[in-house]
């Protein structure tokens, strides 16, 4: 048995079948589209990760990244090698803990003024002290990053090891104090 039908409501379907395949192709396409900028994006974030990590890791200073109150969260192997401590060790100290105490006032006067926004970085060179007992100087130059809403987030940290400068300016000063005391004689 044969079903009468009104052309113009076939032609109507079917145009709208054609219409939402069209749609469904051109979704499909957006989908690809947006797929593969992501995984783009994805792999320019790797990418940029792994130079940062690198750019840590591999520098020829020590950096760390140090929370509010003197924890150490992150740090390179280069600032292990300068204070002696395993990278481990670090995590369970705080600045303070392998500050010299002639320079620790020093050190968090500059932290406080740089907390309240009088300065954005400081730079001074203080003592640590080893693990092992011996003092080492350091060039140490401080930042602080903050959270979007402004609220302080942890510091960065980068140190020089400027022990045998320190020791050649030392040893520069005895041998002038020397000169003076035979000028003297």
């Amino acid at each position: 048995v044969s079903k009468r039908f009104q052309e113009a409501e076939v032609l109507a379907r079917v145009d709208t079948h054609l219409q939402l395949r069209n749609m469904q192709l051109h979704l499909e396409d957006l989908v690809d589209e947006r797929s593969a900028k992501l995984i783009r994006a994805n792999q320019e974030l790797r990418e940029s990760e792994d130079r940062f990590r690198a750019t840590f890791e591999q520098a020829a200073v020590g950096i760390a990244h140090v929370s509010i109150d003197g924890r150490f969260l992150r740090l390179n192997q280069k600032f292990c090698e300068i204070t002696g401590y395993s990278h481990d060790e670090m995590l369970e100290h705080t600045f303070q803990d392998i500050t010299h105490p002639d320079d620790l006032e020093t050190d968090l006067d500059h932290l406080k003024r740089l907390l309240a926004g009088e300065t954005e970085t400081y730079t001074m060179e203080k003592r640590y002290l080893r693990i092992d007992g011996e003092v080492v100087w350091v060039n140490l130059t401080v930042s602080m990053l903050c959270q979007e809403s402004g609220e302080p987030e942890y510091f960065i940290s980068v140190v020089e090891d400027i022990s045998e400068r320190k020791q050649a300016e030392q040893a520069l000063q005895e041998y002038q104090q020397r000169l003076k005391a035979l000028a003297a004689e």
